[in-house]
């Protein structure tokens, strides 16, 4: 899928949240404790610097099957076989993305200028 995530940018990042004064000094303070950095999302703004996400379109892909060899009543699954499937998996993806980006790219001449503005 492409486009949900363009709804919102980013005021500040997770990252930096968790570096910034305030909570250092709450720290500090022994009034929170550590925080795991992979839990805390970043503040997002959408249209008007609201969290109103701006007007995006989406795009959403379905590939085509990916064959796995039949393993039924044999022990394991050989590295060789998973990095195979893997790589195909990860090449479609890819693929289907850079498609859906291309038709995003070759939408927007479409759009209107109110769209244009409100996603800036």
């Amino acid at each position: 899928m492409v486009g949900p995530d363009d709804g919102w940018d980013h005021v500040i990042e997770g990252q930096d949240i968790l570096h910034s004064r305030m909570i250092k000094l709450l720290q500090g303070l022994g009034l929170i404790g550590d925080i795991r950095d992979d839990i805390v999302p970043p503040v997002p703004s959408g249209m008007f610097n609201t969290l109103i996400p701006k007007p995006q379109h989406c795009y959403l892909a379905f590939g085509e099957p990916i064959e796995v060899p039949d393993r039924r009543g044999k022990k394991g699954i050989s590295k060789r076989i998973q990095k195979s499937v893997r790589k195909q998996t990860a090449d479609s993806i890819e693929s289907l993305v850079l498609e859906m980006l291309t038709m995003r790219t070759a939408g927007r001449s479409d759009d209107s200028i109110l769209r244009r503005l409100l996603t800036r």
